[in-house]
């Protein structure tokens, strides 16, 4: 395999929604097979500025969902000031991290 150049700039693609898209080739190479060579480029799968990021809803009737925290041993909603963590060494047996201040 023969490598080229890197970081090649290609111009906008379209996908199969209209919306542009920029490409950025990370590698050009060829395979070859005997008598045979293919030209190659690798393209980036992704984008780090354009990233997808989703949402739980309430299936029923597409609210949006908020997670809560609640303590096993008092059946109660600990809010997020009331967290530590904590890493368990034994059954039920932890040591809790506090953050520096």
């Amino acid at each position: 395999m023969h490598s080229g150049g890197q970081g090649v700039e290609s111009p906008p693609k379209k996908d199969l929604t209209g919306v542009t898209h920029g490409c950025t080739t990370i590698a050009t190479l060829t395979v070859s097979f005997g008598l045979v060579s293919i030209p190659v480029k690798l393209f980036s799968a992704t984008e780090a500025s354009r990233a997808i990021s989703f949402n739980l809803l309430h299936n029923t009737c597409g609210s949006r969902l908020k997670q809560q925290y609640v303590c096993v041993k008092e059946d109660v909603i600990v809010p997020r000031e009331d967290m530590v963590k904590g890493y368990e060494f034994e059954k039920d047996q932890y040591v809790r991290f506090t953050p520096r201040s």
